[in-house]
């Protein structure tokens, strides 16, 4: 089956963009464009890998990177931000983040960290 990937972000364009490039990649994709919900949707479902905003309102990427981790260990992460800053870089890293993509990014980008972070939960699994 193909990987299951959940996109979290508050910005609707950049969800749908996101979610148009991995469906064409034939990713399995869902996506919300509320922390809080997305939030829930990490505890109640197993994705593959998350990508997730790292300033929403309410609720940051943070929050739903450490609970993703907490839920399912092996789910790979994606960070994404428009903020960029060592601190966040850092702190998203240290929570176990697969790695960090800087807004705006390129399509290219995109599927090359995705492909790279699933190859690394594949490789996991494998152990």
């Amino acid at each position: 089956t193909s990987p299951s990937i959940c996109i979290i972000d508050d910005e609707p364009d950049l969800v749908e963009a996101c979610s148009d490039i991995l469906t064409r990649e034939h990713y399995l994709v869902e996506t919300c464009t509320d922390g809080e919900k997305g939030l829930d949707l990490v505890k109640t479902r197993t994705f593959d890998l998350i990508l997730v905003d790292l300033m929403m309102p309410k609720i940051n990427g943070l929050a739903v990177l450490k609970e993703a981790k907490k839920a399912d260990p092996r789910c790979q992460v994606v960070v994404f931000t428009g903020y960029p800053t060592i601190e966040t870089a850092v702190s998203a890293m240290r929570e176990g983040a697969f790695d960090y993509l800087v807004k705006p990014f390129m399509a290219h980008q995109l599927v090359s960290t995705i492909a790279k972070a699933l190859a690394r939960k594949r490789s996991t699994e494998a152990a």
